[in-house]
């Protein structure tokens, strides 16, 4: 009788490794809990490193440090920033719990899908297999949203690489000109 519980054990285990989760299979365009992301925003430099993870939700440490035109560290500000992904999508926020029905990115990616962002404002997926080439590195298979902001008359545009989230971000408030970067993703490192 142990045997052939052993048995029945072993064949349910080896069922249970060899079928494919719906994380492995699924993109995940959140960040890596065990990497840190540094962002150039022009005048500050911001790094992102992992606390903890509870209900859900992603707890990140934001280091916000402002440079001057030396290159010189003139203030720092740190605050804490969560991130949400689920099968809906991805969701950020400063402060409070990510809204249920605003993203940053809605799932399943699919060109010409819009959705609500964090504002509420209409966001279309314009692109699911652009090579996007910034300071660190070449990213393939990224996906490119455009917003247009009624209010202000900004269009931005975001751009999610699978594995490591937004990797640049861009805004213009004429179409007929091009895109201004004001976010673009430097390095990535491992945490220690």
């Amino acid at each position: 009788m142990r045997k052939i519980v052993a048995i029945i054990f072993i064949c349910l285990i080896s069922v249970f490794l060899m079928t494919p989760s719906t994380e492995a299979t699924t993109k995940s365009y959140a960040w890596n809990p065990n990497k840190v992301y540094t962002y150039d925003e022009k005048i500050n430099q911001i790094t992102y490193t992992f606390m903890k993870k509870k209900n859900g939700i992603s707890y990140w440490k934001a280091k916000n440090q402002g440079i001057n035109d030396k290159g010189k560290i003139e203030w720092t500000d740190t605050y804490t920033f969560r991130q949400r992904e689920t099968k809906n999508g991805l969701q950020w926020e400063l402060t409070g719990e990510p809204k249920k029905n605003y993203f940053y990115l809605a799932y399943p990616i699919e060109k010409g899908k819009t959705f609500l962002n964090w504002n509420g404002t209409p966001t279309k997926i314009i692109s699911t297999n652009a090579t996007v080439k910034i300071k660190a590195g070449t990213f393939k298979n990224v996906v490119i949203t455009k917003t247009n902001d009624k209010h202000s008359g900004i269009q931005t545009k975001c751009y999610y690489a699978p594995g490591y989230g937004l990797i640049k971000a861009g805004h213009t408030t004429n179409p007929k000109d091009p895109y201004e970067t004001e976010l673009e993703l430097e390095k990535v490192t491992n945490k220690k």
